[in-house]
């Protein structure tokens, strides 16, 4: 009997502890009474479902999130690339945007790289012979598509070279010339491989002794590659966090 007694004194105060909340009271400020942890947990239980994905959309919010996870084990931060490529530049990088921006001055030009970055399916091996990966049909590397807009404050035009980067490489595509107010026809010139070969190379002279050579291509290479796995694995997020809510 006096087990009984004791089992209905704890029942009765247990009813006392969990009281409902008077009205336009939160739950966890019941007047006098500390909120049970079991309605605490409901709530909580109630407030995490509510942000899952739909159950139709499980599959993806899981295939995601794993691609989240491998991207961020493959993605190595390399320090070397956020010192810049020299001082002759200033790096423009926004998140969210695919371009980077390079700019400088030299003599009376103002000079301007747009640079993106284009991932290659294989990875160069430095200690192996170019022609070891080039042999297999269907091989592409790293690549930047580097873009060199020169201007004078003199004159209404606009030299632009497009270019390639590669490991230890820089190629000219093409050269022309730009009319920047738009009132004439834009002067586009032939392909760079139809030129001359000495000409070629003086399009490349042309283009080092204002800083852009095959150690800034080398650097590009680096620092856009560590920028496109950082707005992929961003990408990725942002998707998963508009799935799940």
């Amino acid at each position: 009997m006096a087990s009984r007694r004791g089992a209905g004194i704890l029942r009765r105060a247990a009813v006392g502890w969990i009281q409902k909340p008077k009205a336009g009271q939160n739950l966890l400020e019941c007047e006098g009474h500390a909120v049970p942890f079991l309605l605490c947990a409901r709530r909580w239980v109630a407030t995490t479902m509510g942000q899952e994905a739909a159950p139709q959309d499980a599959g993806l919010l899981m295939m995601l999130n794993s691609e989240i996870k491998n991207a961020k084990e493959s993605h190595r931060q390399l320090k070397k690339f956020s010192r810049g490529p020299s001082k002759l530049f200033t790096v423009i990088d926004k998140p969210g945007m695919a371009d980077m921006i390079l700019t400088r001055q030299y003599s009376n030009e103002d000079i301007k790289l747009t640079c993106r970055f284009e991932p290659g399916n294989f990875k160069v091996d430095q200690d192996a012979e170019e022609e070891e990966y080039m042999a297999f049909d269907g091989v592409t590397l790293n690549t930047v598509h580097l873009t060199v807009s020169i201007t004078k404050a003199e004159r209404h035009e606009c030299l632009e070279l497009t270019c390639c980067c590669e490991q230890d490489d820089l190629f000219v595509t093409t050269v022309n010339l730009l009319n920047t107010e738009g009132s004439k026809a834009q002067a586009f010139g032939p392909e760079i491989s139809q030129l001359d070969g000495d000409l070629q190379n003086h399009f490349l002279k042309f283009l080092k002794a204002r800083g852009i050579d095959n150690s800034l291509s080398n650097y590009l290479l680096g620092v856009l590659e560590d920028k496109y796995r950082r707005e992929y694995t961003d990408w990725l997020e942002n998707l998963a966090s508009f799935i799940k809510k």
